[in-house]
C-alpha cells in the first residue's frame, strides 16, 4: 500500500531543508575559508561557488576543497565565460573519479 500523497510531500519537504542545511553550511565553511575574499579580484565576495558543478559531481558538492568564494560580478563572469574561466581553475569540467583525483 502506497503512502498518503500527503506524507511522500512532507517526506520531500524534510529531505529538502536538510540538504539546504548542508549547502548553507558549506558554503559558509568555503567563505570563512577565503576569509570572505573573492578569490578572483581579491575584493569582498559573499558567493560561495562550485569549481565542480554539483551536476556534473554530485558527490563532491559539499567538499570543502570543491568550492571558492566570488564577488557577484566575479561569479557572474565565471558562468557567463565558460572556457577561460575553466582555464583559471574557477570552473572545471572533469567528471567521476578524476574530478576526485583532481580535488585531493
Amino acid at each position: 500500500m502506497c503512502p498518503k500523497p500527503q506524507k511522500r510531500v512532507k517526506v520531500r519537504k524534510q529531505l529538502r531543508q536538510t540538504v539546504d542545511r548542508e549547502l548553507i553550511a558549506w558554503a559558509n565553511a568555503v567563505r570563512e575559508r577565503d576569509n570572505y575574499e573573492c578569490q578572483r579580484c581579491h575584493l569582498e565576495g559573499n558567493h560561495a561557488h562550485h569549481i565542480v558543478p554539483r551536476g556534473r559531481a554530485p558527490h563532491l558538492r559539499l567538499t570543502l576543497s570543491n568550492g571558492l568564494t566570488l564577488c557577484g560580478p566575479c561569479h557572474y563572469w565565471v558562468h557567463s565565460h565558460v572556457a577561460q574561466a575553466t582555464a583559471a581553475g574557477f570552473l572545471s569540467k572533469a567528471s567521476g573519479r578524476l574530478v576526485t583525483e583532481i580535488l585531493r
